[in-house]
């Protein structure tokens, strides 16, 4: 009798383990339906803008003999679901309202399902009249970056090996940007 009941709750257990600790759980209106700390990229415009901006991170990095950063894809979701948070829940801030993902080590260990070495984050915001998106606004947000000791401090930071970049806009060509360092 015994082992029935161990063996089911060995197996309740490891039910309750892997869904509280799953990093794909289901969030219905997500940008990214399987899991909230990521969300994917359909505009082609705002492609773009976080390969220039990955671009101009790295020629940072060269210049200050530092490793260049490899883009990371998974963290590029995870940069752009808090920008998607920031932009629908009207914040600006590294630390999230939703508890799940309160801290960028929070939003990394559920968008990635495990715990990195090194985590970083840089945010950018900017808003003022109506205008289209164009290659301009990647350069300004990496130039407003790069003036702030401590946003620079993480681009030019010697550990890092991964990077991941979230742009995302609203129909007024207002724009949300996170930046995530990782070394994993």
């Amino acid at each position: 009798m015994k082992s029935k009941f161990f063996s089911r709750l060995t197996v309740l257990c490891a039910l309750v383990s892997a869904v509280a600790f799953s990093p794909q759980f289901f969030v219905p209106g997500h940008a990214d339906e399987t899991n909230i700390a990521r969300a994917s990229q359909s505009d082609a415009r705002l492609k773009k803008l976080e390969n220039l901006m990955f671009d101009y991170v790295n020629v940072e990095r060269q210049k200050a003999g530092l490793q260049q950063l490899v883009l990371d894809s998974i963290l590029s979701d995870i940069s752009r679901a808090h920008s998607v948070e920031m932009r629908d829940k009207n914040y600006f801030a590294h630390e999230s309202p939703t508890k799940e993902l309160r801290d960028p080590i929070d939003r990394y260990r559920l968008g990635k399902g495990s715990t990195p070495r090194l985590v970083a984050e840089n945010i950018f915001r900017s808003w003022g009249s109506k205008h289209e998106i164009d290659d301009a606004d990647a350069k300004k947000a990496h130039d407003s970056l790069m003036n702030s000791p401590g946003h620079k401090a993480n681009i030019l930071r010697d550990g890092p090996t991964r990077i991941g970049l979230g742009f995302i806009t609203n129909a007024n060509g207002d724009l949300w940007v996170t930046q995530m360092f990782s070394k994993p």
